[in-house]
């Protein structure tokens, strides 16, 4: 990932209800999340907008926007209910990093990253 195609950003997160909230300069992105596999290693996740702002996902309205997979054991036994980091995401790929700390826990891809960012 070259400098000048990264972009530096906060994430925060609410596993009680889903909820996350990605923001970077010029952008702020509301919507959800959901784990669709945990497995010992690893753990995948897909993510949509709110698009319609009712703070609730409708597959029907609200677009995935993209996936990432977690460390299981750090999501599971480190990372808070509601917690919050920074991630870094290459704007000509979509690949991204999802930081808590100083700890890469995430890994993942933005579907369209042209049209995200």
């Amino acid at each position: 990932m070259a400098k000048r195609d990264e972009i530096t950003g906060k994430w925060r997160a609410d596993g009680n209800t889903g909820d996350f909230l990605i923001s970077f300069p010029g952008k702020k992105v509301n919507g959800f999340y959901s784990y669709q596999s945990l497995g010992r290693k690893n753990s995948r996740a897909y993510f949509a907008e709110d698009a319609n702002s009712d703070g609730r996902y409708d597959s029907t309205v609200d677009p995935t926007i993209g996936t990432f997979l977690a460390k299981s054991s750090f999501i599971v036994n480190s990372l808070p209910v509601v917690s919050s980091g920074r991630f870094v995401a290459d704007e000509d790929s979509g690949r991204f990093s999802i930081f808590y700390g100083s700890t890469k826990f995430a890994t993942g891809l933005i579907f369209y990253p042209r049209d995200f960012f």
